[in-house]
């Protein structure tokens, strides 16, 4: 098949996949959670019967067999137990109540084996290509939130344990969610179409529109009809947009999700600390 048609075929296929995902959570009037637990089978739907690709792909880019061995057990045990212990002592911006909270700590438990395995798959090579991403990903968050609203660079001393403890659950969490599905599936499915560094950009650039279209829901959801969520584009997806596309960087770099997890996390504990 012509290159440009495959081209063309799999920027559909990226997009069809956001807006099937976002028509869900509309007319199913989910809650945002709930929305990102219906985006786990659609995103290994895609990632086996439209990208062709194995699973265990999505959180470790070279890995050709999905193993569980001791330590990838013992680095998600230790994942799934400060978590739990850091929610249950009542810390943390997922923390409001115990329904809240175990919902969440299921999530975490359930990401915790693929968290460990990029964790695992991680090569200090690969991880230092990615580092000046990663970087400038969190000058842009903490900039983009000084300027966009006005609040303080520094998280509070006393506001730190809470940082930690949501940078933690995020970080777990990524790995079933938002970053599983762009970072992990859709990126690379767009990327190996072709080849060049404007295909690089352009690639990065599209899927991170498609990050920011997905937060429409949760930023408007009283919106009346399905065309209506695109009708209030704030700032705030550009920001989205360009730390997505620093994030897609990041990932290729790292050939894991664990380094864009990391800053994808301590973007959401980031901001998510400072307005509590």
């Amino acid at each position: 098949m012509n290159q440009e048609i495959i081209l063309i075929r799999r920027y559909f296929e990226c997009a069809a996949f956001v807006l099937l995902w976002m028509a869900g959570e509309h007319y199913l009037r989910l809650s945002p959670i709930v929305s990102q637990l219906l985006g786990i089978p659609l995103i290994v739907l895609f990632q086996l019967a439209v990208a062709r690709r194995p699973l265990q792909q999505i959180w470790a880019f070279d890995l050709d067999k999905f193993r569980i061995d001791r330590k990838t057990v013992i680095i998600a045990g230790g994942l799934a137990a400060g978590c739990g212990a850091l929610l249950w002592l009542g810390s943390g911006h997922h923390a409001a109540g115990l329904e809240p909270r175990l919902m969440f700590f299921w999530l975490v438990v359930a990401s915790a084996i693929p968290a460990a395995l990029a964790l695992r798959e991680q090569r200090l090579a690969e991880f230092g290509r990615a580092l000046p991403w990663l970087l400038a990903a969190a000058i842009l968050r903490v900039v983009w939130h000084f300027v966009w609203q006005g609040g303080p660079v520094l998280v509070p001393a006393g506001k730190l344990l809470d940082f930690f403890t949501t940078w933690l659950g995020e970080f777990v969490a990524l790995f079933l969610v938002d970053e599983v599905a762009f970072r992990g599936a859709l990126d690379p499915h767009l990327l190996r179409a072709s080849s060049g560094r404007l295909h690089e950009w352009c690639s990065a650039t599209f899927v991170s529109i498609l990050w920011a279209i997905w937060h429409l829901p949760a930023y408007n959801p009283h919106a009346k009809s399905f065309l209506a969520l695109f009708s209030g584009l704030a700032p705030f997806y550009i920001g989205v947009l360009m730390m997505g596309v620093l994030l897609s960087f990041c990932a290729r770099r790292a050939r894991t999700l664990a380094p864009s997890s990391i800053m994808h996390a301590f973007g959401n504990a980031y901001v998510l600390s400072l307005m509590k």
